[in-house]
């Protein structure tokens, strides 16, 4: 009926609807009102979600940027040279490494992530690896010396080969902060794994490629 009443008059269906309901907008100007602030609500709630995105792109980029900036030595490069000594007396080196798999975890004492990992390490690394010849751990407390570690040790009760690098000239070769950290070096001397920070499931990447390289 409508169709047949809008052919009689020659009226386009697309201009009948605009023209209906621009008469129901302002015929009914509480109902005007309310769709127009439904759609100011809309274009605002875009709008934020639109902002929102951005800040998101940019804090992760910034984070990617800073992260970066931290690590003084990145996968692919060779060890840096140095020299430390365990609390025990054991002079290390990178020629003394030589030929070996290694994994260097730097901690601190007060570092709430590194006391939760370091069980980790002993019973997962430590444990299953210390009687092989062709691996090294070095557990190394960045900006301690020989006596906080071994109170930290005897607290704890944990057996890990500890090395105190009280100035922190050691650590500075690896990165410039934050703690925990963990390094592994082929056999070639090559660092082919770093991370910062301890999940579980980032330490289980770390026990693959331990084990990808003693298996």
């Amino acid at each position: 009926m409508t169709n047949a009443f809008l052919a009689l008059f020659k009226i386009e269906p697309m201009e009948f609807r605009i023209s209906f309901w621009r008469h129901r907008l302002f015929a009914n100007q509480d109902f005007s009102w309310k769709v127009y602030i439904a759609i100011k609500i809309q274009k605002n709630k875009m709008n934020l979600i639109s902002i929102n995105f951005l800040m998101l792109c940019l804090l992760t980029s910034v984070s990617f940027t800073l992260k970066a900036q931290d690590d003084v030595v990145k996968e692919g490069q060779q060890i840096p040279e140095f020299s430390i000594v365990s609390v025990e007396g054991q002079k290390i080196s990178p020629a003394t490494l030589k030929g070996n798999v290694v994994l260097i975890n730097f901690f601190a004492t007060w570092c709430s992530p590194c006391i939760k990992e370091l069980p980790f390490l002993q019973k997962k690394v430590w444990e299953k690896y210390r009687k092989r010849n062709d691996f090294s751990l070095l557990v190394v407390g960045r900006g301690h010396d020989v006596t906080t570690i071994i109170k930290f040790q005897n607290k704890y009760e944990f057996d890990l080969p500890f090395y105190p690098d009280k100035d922190k000239s050691i650590y500075g070769l690896f990165a410039n902060k934050y703690i925990p950290r963990n390094y592994i070096i082929d056999k070639e001397g090559k660092i082919v794994y770093q991370s910062t920070g301890y999940t579980e499931k980032e330490f289980e990447l770390m026990i693959k490629e331990l084990e990808k390289l003693l298996n």
